[in-house]
């Protein structure tokens, strides 16, 4: 891990428990959990995202489960959080366990969902 790690698109965002992932100002991105059963992402952190999009046009989430690792207590960040972005589709994904707010989306167009779930969240 290499929290200098510089990319114009991808910025690592730090707090007191870590460093969450935002991306920006990306177009035509997917991310797609292989297998039948929706790819695991945990997360440890409790002040950030798991996943955060600033900017973005046509993202793709597809066959993931977002969720935060069963520490004690719940988080203060949301799990998904989308700013400024259009075109987004989601396809078999569940936001799970722990997040204060499971979907966050702030200046969002054109979103599509099939088969999302949010569970577990003490907000939404």
């Amino acid at each position: 891990f290499n929290p200098n790690f510089n990319n114009r698109n991808i910025s690592l965002i730090q707090t007191t428990d870590g460093f969450g992932i935002q991306i920006k100002e990306v177009k035509n991105l997917k991310i797609i959990g292989f297998g039948k059963n929706p790819t695991k992402v945990l997360s440890n952190l409790r002040q950030n995202a798991i996943l955060s999009f600033k900017n973005c046009e046509n993202i793709s989430l597809e066959n993931i489960e977002l969720a935060y690792s069963p520490l004690k207590g719940k988080t203060q960040s949301t799990a998904l959080h989308f700013a400024d972005c259009k075109k987004i589709n989601f396809l078999k994904v569940s936001i799970v366990a722990g997040a204060a707010e499971g979907l966050k989306m702030e200046g969002v167009k054109e979103v599509r969902a099939n088969n999302l779930l949010i569970s577990g969240c003490s907000r939404n």
